[in-house]
Protein backbone atom coordinates (compact mmCIF):
# COMPACT_ATOMS: atom_id res chain seq x y z
CA UNK A 1 0.00 0.00 0.00
CA UNK A 2 1.36 3.31 -1.22
CA UNK A 3 2.01 6.15 1.35
CA UNK A 4 0.83 9.45 0.86
CA UNK A 5 4.06 11.89 0.72
CA UNK A 6 4.48 14.38 3.07
CA UNK A 7 3.93 17.79 1.73
CA UNK A 8 7.24 19.53 1.88
CA UNK A 9 7.93 16.27 -0.51
CA UNK A 10 5.46 16.73 -3.12
CA UNK A 11 5.47 18.24 -6.50
CA UNK A 12 3.26 19.16 -9.18
CA UNK A 13 4.67 17.73 -12.62
CA UNK A 14 2.58 19.58 -15.64
CA UNK A 15 3.08 17.64 -19.43
CA UNK A 16 1.18 18.76 -22.69
CA UNK A 17 -0.97 16.29 -25.01
CA UNK A 18 -1.75 17.60 -28.36
CA UNK A 19 -4.35 15.58 -31.20
CA UNK A 20 -6.14 17.45 -33.57
CA UNK A 21 -10.22 16.63 -32.92
CA UNK A 22 -11.53 18.28 -35.46
CA UNK A 23 -10.83 20.45 -38.38
CA UNK A 24 -10.12 24.17 -36.88
CA UNK A 25 -10.58 22.78 -33.78
CA UNK A 26 -7.37 21.75 -31.48
CA UNK A 27 -7.77 19.69 -27.98
CA UNK A 28 -4.70 19.85 -25.51
CA UNK A 29 -4.91 17.74 -22.60
CA UNK A 30 -2.62 19.77 -19.80
CA UNK A 31 -1.99 16.79 -17.42
CA UNK A 32 -0.69 17.61 -14.05
CA UNK A 33 0.72 15.35 -12.01
CA UNK A 34 1.24 14.72 -8.30
CA UNK A 35 4.71 13.44 -7.24
CA UNK A 36 7.00 13.19 -4.41
CA UNK A 37 10.76 13.55 -4.84
CA UNK A 38 12.82 10.75 -5.46
CA UNK A 39 9.68 8.68 -6.53
CA UNK A 40 9.72 7.42 -10.77
CA UNK A 41 6.41 9.28 -12.07
CA UNK A 42 6.55 6.75 -14.51
CA UNK A 43 4.87 4.50 -11.71
CA UNK A 44 3.73 6.77 -8.78
CA UNK A 45 2.71 9.68 -10.74
CA UNK A 46 -1.54 10.28 -10.11
CA UNK A 47 -3.14 12.32 -12.49
CA UNK A 48 -4.60 15.26 -10.76
CA UNK A 49 -6.06 17.70 -13.21
CA UNK A 50 -6.76 17.42 -17.24
CA UNK A 51 -8.56 19.79 -19.09
CA UNK A 52 -8.99 20.49 -23.30
CA UNK A 53 -7.75 24.09 -24.91
CA UNK A 54 -8.99 26.74 -24.14
CA UNK A 55 -7.60 30.01 -21.50
CA UNK A 56 -11.06 29.60 -19.45
CA UNK A 57 -9.93 25.70 -18.97
CA UNK A 58 -6.41 26.67 -17.97
CA UNK A 59 -7.92 29.75 -15.26
CA UNK A 60 -10.10 27.30 -13.86
CA UNK A 61 -7.24 24.00 -13.45
CA UNK A 62 -5.01 26.72 -12.02
CA UNK A 63 -7.56 28.13 -9.73
CA UNK A 64 -8.36 24.57 -8.45
CA UNK A 65 -4.60 23.26 -8.09
CA UNK A 66 -3.91 26.67 -5.98
CA UNK A 67 -6.90 25.77 -3.35
CA UNK A 68 -5.72 22.37 -3.76
CA UNK A 69 -1.81 22.23 -3.08
CA UNK A 70 -1.13 25.44 -2.44
CA UNK A 71 1.85 27.38 -3.34
CA UNK A 72 3.99 23.50 -4.99
CA UNK A 73 6.62 23.86 -7.73
CA UNK A 74 5.36 23.36 -10.95
CA UNK A 75 7.86 21.36 -12.78
CA UNK A 76 7.59 20.42 -16.55
CA UNK A 77 8.26 16.71 -17.79
CA UNK A 78 7.64 14.72 -20.75
CA UNK A 79 4.15 13.26 -19.74
CA UNK A 80 5.03 9.30 -18.76
CA UNK A 81 4.60 6.67 -21.68
CA UNK A 82 2.22 4.65 -20.46
CA UNK A 83 -0.82 7.95 -19.88
CA UNK A 84 0.28 9.14 -23.64
CA UNK A 85 -0.11 5.74 -24.92
CA UNK A 86 -3.44 5.56 -22.81
CA UNK A 87 -4.61 9.08 -24.57
CA UNK A 88 -3.39 7.96 -28.15
CA UNK A 89 -5.47 4.62 -27.88
CA UNK A 90 -8.82 6.84 -26.58
CA UNK A 91 -8.26 9.04 -29.42
CA UNK A 92 -7.79 6.23 -31.55
CA UNK A 93 -10.97 4.21 -30.92
CA UNK A 94 -10.06 2.09 -28.06
CA UNK A 95 -13.16 4.09 -25.92
CA UNK A 96 -11.84 2.32 -22.28
CA UNK A 97 -8.24 2.87 -22.96
CA UNK A 98 -8.45 6.03 -19.78
CA UNK A 99 -10.04 3.39 -17.67
CA UNK A 100 -6.65 2.31 -16.31
CA UNK A 101 -5.11 5.98 -15.60
CA UNK A 102 -4.61 6.58 -11.61
CA UNK A 103 -6.34 9.42 -11.05
CA UNK A 104 -6.58 11.19 -7.28
CA UNK A 105 -8.95 13.73 -6.94
CA UNK A 106 -10.17 16.26 -3.79
CA UNK A 107 -13.42 18.00 -3.66
CA UNK A 108 -16.37 17.07 -1.18
CA UNK A 109 -17.89 14.36 -0.30
CA UNK A 110 -20.64 15.24 -2.65
CA UNK A 111 -18.51 15.99 -5.81
CA UNK A 112 -16.30 12.74 -4.80
CA UNK A 113 -19.72 11.03 -5.10
CA UNK A 114 -20.61 12.45 -8.37
CA UNK A 115 -17.44 12.32 -10.12
CA UNK A 116 -16.98 8.38 -8.75
CA UNK A 117 -20.07 8.30 -10.50
CA UNK A 118 -19.20 9.32 -13.60
CA UNK A 119 -16.80 7.20 -14.43
CA UNK A 120 -19.67 4.36 -14.45
CA UNK A 121 -20.66 6.18 -17.13
CA UNK A 122 -19.55 3.95 -20.30
CA UNK A 123 -18.49 5.41 -23.59
CA UNK A 124 -21.26 5.46 -25.81
CA UNK A 125 -23.61 6.25 -23.26
CA UNK A 126 -25.06 9.85 -22.27
CA UNK A 127 -27.69 10.44 -19.19
CA UNK A 128 -29.46 13.15 -17.82
CA UNK A 129 -28.21 15.34 -15.04
CA UNK A 130 -31.53 13.93 -13.56
CA UNK A 131 -30.38 10.72 -13.99
CA UNK A 132 -27.10 11.05 -12.23
CA UNK A 133 -28.76 12.90 -9.23
CA UNK A 134 -31.07 9.61 -9.22
CA UNK A 135 -27.83 7.77 -9.73
CA UNK A 136 -25.99 9.21 -6.53
CA UNK A 137 -28.93 8.53 -4.17
CA UNK A 138 -29.81 12.48 -4.42
CA UNK A 139 -33.27 12.76 -6.72
CA UNK A 140 -33.62 16.51 -7.06
CA UNK A 141 -30.54 17.92 -7.00
CA UNK A 142 -29.75 18.14 -10.61
CA UNK A 143 -28.74 21.42 -9.93
CA UNK A 144 -25.88 20.13 -7.76
CA UNK A 145 -24.81 17.79 -9.63
CA UNK A 146 -24.52 20.22 -12.43
CA UNK A 147 -22.35 22.59 -10.53
CA UNK A 148 -20.12 19.17 -9.24
CA UNK A 149 -19.64 18.26 -13.23
CA UNK A 150 -18.75 21.82 -14.15
CA UNK A 151 -15.40 21.52 -11.41
CA UNK A 152 -14.53 17.91 -12.67
CA UNK A 153 -10.89 18.45 -12.41
CA UNK A 154 -10.08 15.30 -14.64
CA UNK A 155 -11.67 15.80 -18.14
CA UNK A 156 -11.86 12.72 -20.00
CA UNK A 157 -10.69 10.18 -17.43
CA UNK A 158 -14.04 11.47 -15.39
CA UNK A 159 -15.99 11.76 -18.40
CA UNK A 160 -18.01 14.86 -17.53
CA UNK A 161 -18.73 15.16 -21.26
CA UNK A 162 -21.34 12.28 -21.56
CA UNK A 163 -24.22 13.97 -19.19
CA UNK A 164 -26.09 16.29 -21.41
CA UNK A 165 -29.43 18.17 -20.32
CA UNK A 166 -32.59 15.89 -19.79
CA UNK A 167 -34.07 17.91 -23.23
CA UNK A 168 -31.06 16.92 -25.23
CA UNK A 169 -28.71 20.49 -25.48
CA UNK A 170 -25.11 19.69 -24.54
CA UNK A 171 -25.54 22.20 -22.20
CA UNK A 172 -22.00 23.42 -20.56
CA UNK A 173 -18.41 22.42 -20.82
CA UNK A 174 -15.31 23.46 -20.12
CA UNK A 175 -13.34 23.04 -23.31
CA UNK A 176 -16.51 24.06 -25.26
CA UNK A 177 -19.66 22.46 -26.92
CA UNK A 178 -17.90 21.50 -30.03
CA UNK A 179 -15.21 19.50 -27.98
CA UNK A 180 -18.16 17.91 -26.03
CA UNK A 181 -20.02 17.00 -29.38
CA UNK A 182 -17.00 15.81 -31.21
CA UNK A 183 -16.15 13.42 -28.06
CA UNK A 184 -19.48 12.12 -27.99
CA UNK A 185 -19.65 11.42 -31.60
CA UNK A 186 -16.23 9.53 -31.17
CA UNK A 187 -17.22 7.40 -28.53
CA UNK A 188 -20.36 6.59 -30.86
CA UNK A 189 -23.23 8.25 -28.40
CA UNK A 190 -26.47 8.96 -29.99
CA UNK A 191 -28.97 11.76 -28.68
CA UNK A 192 -31.07 14.38 -30.52
CA UNK A 193 -30.36 18.09 -29.86
CA UNK A 194 -33.72 20.34 -30.01
CA UNK A 195 -33.17 22.20 -33.33
CA UNK A 196 -32.17 25.78 -33.29
CA UNK A 197 -34.95 28.77 -33.00
CA UNK A 198 -34.39 31.09 -36.29
CA UNK A 199 -36.05 34.21 -35.73
CA UNK A 200 -37.81 35.29 -38.76
CA UNK A 201 -36.90 38.24 -40.88
CA UNK A 202 -39.43 40.68 -41.11
CA UNK A 203 -41.06 40.96 -44.78
CA UNK A 204 -40.60 44.91 -45.86
CA UNK A 205 -43.74 45.87 -47.23
CA UNK A 206 -43.14 46.79 -51.08
CA UNK A 207 -46.91 47.46 -51.68
CA UNK A 208 -47.53 51.30 -53.23
CA UNK A 209 -48.67 53.60 -50.61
Amino acid sequence: MAVAPAADQTRLFAAAFLRSLVVGVTGVVLALYLHSVGWDIRRTGLLVSAGLAGSAVATLLTSLLAHRFGSLPLVEEPMPTSMKDAFMAYFDGVLDALDSIPVHTAGTSFQQLVWGMLRRIAPGETWSYAQLAKAIGHPGASRAVGTANARNPIALIIPCHRVIDSQGRLAGYSGGTERKRWLLRHEGATWKEPALKVAATPVADTAAG
